[in-house]
């Protein structure tokens, strides 16, 4: 993700995940921003990997990543998130990482 934000915003991300990881209800979430080169289904894929190695239920890293990247995913429902969050069909810069184990 270095390369797609700010350091500011990758700061703001770490902090969301160590609390996610806690399993800890985020403190009030200031949406994230991303660089327009990453797509809808490379935030999911970013989901998936997170969400996959910290053992979470796919429900959960949806709703956790449309509360983080609200901007980006601003026309995508949580219910299609957690439903296309590890597809890999289309084109992408981030991609599933299928060593992760929880």
């Amino acid at each position: 993700m270095v390369a797609y934000m700010s350091e500011a915003e990758l700061d703001c991300l770490c902090g969301y995940i160590t609390e996610y990881n806690l399993g800890e209800t985020p403190r009030e979430v200031s949406p994230v921003s991303v660089d327009s080169a990453l797509k809808s289904i490379d935030l999911m894929h970013f989901g998936w990997n997170i969400g996959k190695a910290f053992g979470k239920k796919r429900i959960h890293t949806a709703t956790f990543i449309k509360n983080v990247f609200t901007h980006a995913l601003r026309d995508i429902e949580v219910s299609t998130i957690e439903r296309k969050m590890s597809h890999t069909e289309s084109e992408c810069r981030i991609k599933l990482d299928d060593n992760i184990t929880n």
